[in-house]
């Protein structure tokens, strides 16, 4: 069994590696790759043991929005899209690492459980990047093959969120 000391020296030193591989990497032209790949790894980490509505890992609702979108920023944003909502990292743990656009982007796609959902959907609305992921976040939520059966409560989140948040989304009128 691993103990908790363990577990925290290697956060230590992981988080110290990190950054001495991330201060190498400033300016360079391949800084996004590295950067995904924090992204990826950061948001396996903090998911770790994390279950879908399926009995999947959740990792792999992550890897499959992220499959979705284009551009690094996007990818990077898919992958922590999540993590504010349902995992220990803060968004001050991601602000020194990602910077603002796609910080602001992960945190504009935080739905608090204060704020009615399609009033957050069509807040995010406002943020590109946010919108980009949401809409492919809601690609899989909708997928019948995710959800291992069309029960009573996936219909109902069909017709009460996920499809009146891709109208929100789409729609052209700020």
């Amino acid at each position: 069994m691993v103990e908790d000391e363990q577990l925290v020296r290697a956060a230590e030193v992981i988080s110290g590696t990190a950054a001495t591989v991330l201060e190498g990497y400033a300016g360079r032209e391949d800084s996004e790759g590295l950067m995904f790949s924090v992204a990826q790894t950061l948001a396996t980490v903090a998911h770790t043991g994390q279950r879908d509505r399926a009995g999947r890992p959740y990792i792999t609702h992550l890897a499959t929005v992220a499959s979705y979108v284009t551009t690094m920023e996007e990818k990077c944003v898919a992958w922590l899209h999540d993590t504010l909502e349902d995992t220990a990292l803060t968004e001050g743990d991601l602000r020194p690492i990602f910077g603002d656009r796609i910080t602001d982007a992960v945190v504009a796609m935080t739905h608090t459980a204060d704020v009615p959902y399609l009033d957050y959907v069509r807040a995010l609305k406002h943020n590109r990047l946010a919108k980009v992921v949401k809409l492919a976040d809601l690609r899989h939520n909708m997928d019948p093959s995710r959800q291992g059966n069309f029960t009573e409560d996936w219909q109902i989140r069909m017709k009460t969120k996920y499809l009146p948040a891709v109208r929100i989304l789409t729609e052209d009128t700020e």
